[in-house]
């Protein structure tokens, strides 16, 4: 992505084309450069990223907000590679959730922050914390389930 196209003169904005189109063509990227502008569909690029082959390149501008539309159609038309990844089961699969952080909340308890791995969890559910100091896993109860600080009835994994 180009972004601050307003700040750079055009002579400057073409330079930055050319050599993002010349790292893509290169033996060791091997992409087509897709440059996007106000006829092209961002449903389609997003469509043609499983192949491999294309590199779409935006031009925004932070001040006008040119582009940001085009680039916003494509994030939301990508298909999710989390499946593909590896790094996650299926939301059928027994709950297994990475705490990465953890804090008290007066009035509230202890929260826990982290990744669910594999499973399905909602709000009222009981799972196994541990194993603790003594190998045994104690059971703790999921009051409310928060994504990006807003409410969520059900967290699947990924």
């Amino acid at each position: 992505m180009v972004t601050k196209i307003d700040l750079a003169p055009d002579e400057v904005y073409q330079k930055v084309l050319a050599v993002l189109k010349k790292i893509c063509d290169s033996k060791e990227v091997k992409k087509s450069p897709m440059f996007v502008d106000e006829n092209t569909d961002p449903a389609f690029l997003a469509k043609a990223m499983p192949d491999k082959m294309i590199c779409p390149i935006f031009s925004v501008s932070n001040v006008t907000g040119a582009g940001i539309d085009k680039f916003k159609g494509f994030l939301s038309n990508l298909r999710s590679r989390v499946k593909d990844s590896g790094q996650f089961g299926l939301p059928t699969d027994p709950v297994e959730f990475l705490i990465d952080g953890f804090y008290q909340v007066k009035g509230v308890g202890l929260v826990v922050a982290g990744t669910l791995l594999s499973g399905t969890v909602k709000p009222g559910e009981n799972l196994l914390l541990g194993p603790n100091k003594t190998g045994q896993f104690d059971i703790v109860k999921v009051n409310t389930i928060h994504h990006k600080r807003m409410d969520a009835e059900i967290a699947l994994a990924g």
